[in-house]
C-alpha cells in the first residue's frame, strides 16, 4: 500500500529558504521524481549496429517473429510529448507487418515458401491496412 508514503494531512514539510544549502539539496534529492516516459530502451538502427536492438522495421534482431512498436524504438528521445511519435510508429510498424504477412501468404499460395507449423493453421485473409500518417 502507498499509505506509508503519504501524509494524511496533505502537508508537505518544506525546508526553510533561509536554511542551510545542504538541507535544501537533500530535500530536492529525496522528493524529486521524473515525469518522463520510458523510451529508447530497444532502439532501432541499421542491421548489425551494436547499439540497435531492432532493425528499421521494428524487428528485434536475432529473434524471429517479434517486433517493437512503442517509445522504446526511438533511437533518441524526442524533445516533446511521446504520444504522437508512438502513434505514428505503431501505425507504420503495423503497416509493415501487414505487408510482410500479405507477402508471405502470396508466396505460400504460389508454393515458393517453405511451409511452417504456423501455416498449417486455417488461412486467414490478410487485412489491408492503409497508413493514416
Amino acid at each position: 500500500s502507498m499509505t506509508k508514503h503519504m501524509d494524511p494531512t496533505g502537508v508537505v514539510p518544506l525546508p526553510s529558504a533561509d536554511g542551510p544549502q545542504e538541507e535544501i539539496e537533500n530535500y530536492i534529492l529525496k522528493n524529486s521524481q521524473t515525469t518522463w516516459h520510458y523510451s529508447c530502451t530497444t532502439p532501432m538502427g541499421a542491421v548489425g549496429d551494436p547499439k540497435a536492438v531492432c532493425d528499421p522495421e521494428g524487428r528485434v534482431q536475432g529473434v524471429r517473429n517479434l517486433r517493437v512498436c512503442d517509445a522504446g524504438l526511438m533511437p533518441v528521445i524526442v524533445s516533446g510529448n511521446t504520444n504522437a511519435p508512438c502513434v505514428m510508429m505503431g501505425d507504420k510498424v503495423g503497416a509493415m507487418m501487414a505487408r510482410d504477412y500479405a507477402g508471405r501468404e502470396a508466396r505460400e499460395s504460389r508454393g515458393t515458401a517453405v511451409p511452417s507449423a504456423a501455416s498449417a493453421a486455417p488461412a486467414v485473409a490478410p487485412v489491408a491496412l492503409k497508413s493514416s500518417l
